[in-house]
């Protein structure tokens, strides 16, 4: 089946003369619905509009494509409707082979020459969008620091792909771009508006959902990335690059050589192993889960309740599995004080990115890198994204208990803006921020129904704050199968930065109680807690 996994952005390079009118190879565009369409190349002619993509998935699995696309001019508003698809076959089936791959050529009529930009938009049936690219530009590319990545990725044949991202951005609702890998090997150019930490991934990997990152700075000429298809060598010895990276990759070798001398991760392999990681009451109870196939819902309930009484009764570890805890924390501990101490002495890109990921992860100790950075690093990259970020969570910016909540506007499902404090004002307020692909989010958001139904005439108020990648079909449809009845905004391709401002950072949403003078209460309350406080207010 198609499967619309989140994100891509191709960068640019640049645009040729083709007879009779001009090819834009690898065009720039702002965000794409999907990490597995990429658009490879529009060439513009006086009787055609042709847009070639490849479109990704593994060995095994069907794509589709529909006859109901559009290329929509930003300038002009014109829509033009596909005339013809070459390479696939409209409307049916391909099932892709070992290259997990298909090219396709999807025609439409010449664009007016005020139509330098365009949207690429997949119409379903239902209406709603499938394959989308907005922004794609026709005309000139984006000028920046250009980075030449080349590489190697052999024994596997299905991992025709790359995704390559900013590292600490969130593939769902934040811009990727597709590295094309053919016959094992890979060249692609990456435009940069400034030198910032990315990250590459096997794309196979992310649609699995476990996947190795290989990380470099994009600060100009050439990077180096061998992937191996086992996994055998460690990714900061895979790469190689500018200076910048080097130094990272020297700090992150370091780190690893001190926990694979230290034993902890042999031990581990060796306890799974031998099954015996974990009591065999709690090996039990996996093995029942994994050949359980479509069990009754009963027998699951019973497992997962059997599976909590291990877990927080303390019986889940073995005795050796309890003492390899014990060695695992000090161990990484130990890594994490020798990344704070090179953070403390370094004063380049480098350890403000290193900051940066511990504060977006909210690694242990990650709040006493603050300090550091505003000393050493925050004057030396005074416009850096990195710095913009992290100024703010030394500021009034950050969402937490004692402070005022950060302000914003944001618009609705209708495109009305509305300013926060208009909303919260004089009332006690929960600002639930959420998303329609984030089952923690809407459980936590459904549990607060009940709240708001009994306090919503007396001084509470919930405004939800959903946060989408490139369209709000999914948000429109959770809001009615959810049955919130309170005011949901709408943030868009982290456009106005509000989960990162409140410090969601990429985790599942953020719920936070917030008393009548906009001073935040609690963070993540739960619903018991929250009408406990307002209660408190009553009296």
């Amino acid at each position: 089946m198609k499967r619309p996994v989140i994100l891509l952005l191709v960068s640019a390079l640049g645009a040729m003369t083709a007879l009779g009118g001009r090819v834009v190879v690898n065009p720039y565009y702002d965000m794409s619905s999907s990490i597995t369409f990429g658009i490879t190349k529009v060439e513009l002619t006086d009787t055609a509009t042709r847009v070639s993509a490849d479109i990704y998935g593994e060995p095994g699995m069907w794509v589709r494509a529909g006859e109901n696309f559009t290329l929509t001019g930003a300038q002009t508003g014109r829509v033009y409707k596909m005339r013809s698809l070459e390479g696939m076959p409209v409307g049916e089936n391909v099932y892709l082979t070992d290259s997990a791959y298909v090219s396709a050529t999807f025609v439409f009529p010449s664009l007016a020459p005020a139509d330098s930009v365009a949207d690429f938009t997949e119409v379903l049936d239902d209406a709603s969008s499938g394959w989308k690219v907005s922004g794609l530009r026709l005309g000139a590319q984006p000028e920046g620091t250009k980075t030449r990545i080349t590489g190697s990725l052999e024994g596997r044949p299905e991992a025709s792909w790359l995704v390559l991202m900013p590292a600490c951005s969130d593939s769902r609702v934040n811009k990727s771009l597709i590295v094309p890998v053919r016959e094992g090997r890979f060249d692609y150019t990456l435009t940069t508006d400034e030198t910032q930490m990315y990250e590459l991934a096997p794309g196979p990997d992310i649609l699995r959902g476990s996947w190795t990152m290989y990380r470099f700075f994009s600060e100009g000429g050439d990077v180096r990335a061998d992937i191996s298809a086992d996994g055998s060598v460690s990714p900061t010895s895979a790469v190689s690059g500018g200076p910048l990276t080097g130094r990272y990759c020297s700090q992150m070798r370091r780190q690893h050589r001190h926990i694979v001398e230290s034993g902890v991760e042999a031990l581990g392999d060796s306890l799974n192993e031998s099954r015996t990681m974990y009591t065999p009451d709690y090996y039990a109870v996996m093995d029942a889960f994994m050949s359980g196939g479509d069990m009754p819902q009963a027998q699951r309930d019973s497992l997962l309740s059997e599976e909590t009484h291990l877990r927080e009764g303390g019986l889940m570890y073995s005795t050796a599995g309890k003492a390899y805890n014990e060695l695992s924390a000090r161990v990484y501990a130990e890594s994490g004080s020798m990344a704070d101490e090179f953070i403390r002495t370094d004063t380049t890109l480098v350890g403000l990115y290193l900051i940066y990921q511990k504060v977006k992860y909210s690694h242990p100790g990650a709040d006493a890198l603050l300090p550091v950075f505003a000393s050493a690093y925050q004057h030396r990259f005074p416009g850096h994204s990195y710095t913009k970020t992290l100024s703010a969570l030394i500021g009034d910016e950050a969402a937490e208990p004692g402070r005022k909540v950060p302000g914003f506007t944001a618009p609705d499902l209708d495109g009305r803006e509305y300013r926060l404090t208009d909303l919260i004002g004089g009332r006690v307020a929960l600002v639930d921020l959420w998303a329609s692909w984030c089952g923690p989010c809407r459980r936590h958001s459904k549990a607060m129904i009940p709240v708001y139904e009994k306090w919503k005439d007396r001084g509470f108020t919930v405004v939800g704050v959903a946060r989408e990648n490139m369209s709000t079909d999914a948000m429109a449809k959770a809001i009615v199968q959810d049955g919130y009845p309170w005011l949901n905004l709408v943030e868009l391709n982290d456009r106005g930065r509000i989960w990162e401002r409140y410090g969601a950072g990429n985790s599942g949403g953020l719920q936070v109680l917030v008393d009548r003078d906009g001073t935040v209460v609690a963070l993540n309350p739960t619903p018991e807690e929250v009408e406990a406080y307002l209660e408190s207010q009553r009296r």
